[in-house]
């Protein structure tokens, strides 16, 4: 089992607008709403079976996971299946 951290930011000036990135990096994976301006709110643990190539990952969707997880309290998703781009 593989287990990877990522870090959930929510906007300080806007509303619904949150950003996700690596906890040990400073670049986004990916970013929703308007927000310019970002405070961690959330650490979340992925644990998966397969190992997660980031240029293929669909981080939007990663997001959306990571926003639920935080509105249901959740630190850990067990289980993950990493979400792949469509060309």
């Amino acid at each position: 089992m593989e287990t990877v951290t990522v870090q959930l930011y929510k906007a300080k000036d806007a509303e619904e607008a949150y950003a996700l990135r690596y906890s040990n990096q400073e670049a986004w994976l990916a970013q929703t709403g308007f927000g310019s301006e970002f405070e961690p709110v959330w650490k979340l643990e992925v644990q998966s079976d397969e190992s997660a190539d980031p240029r293929r990952v669909d981080w939007d969707a990663v997001l959306q996971r990571a926003i639920e997880a935080y509105r249901l309290s959740d630190p850990v998703l067990t289980k993950f299946r990493w979400p792949i781009q469509v060309a």
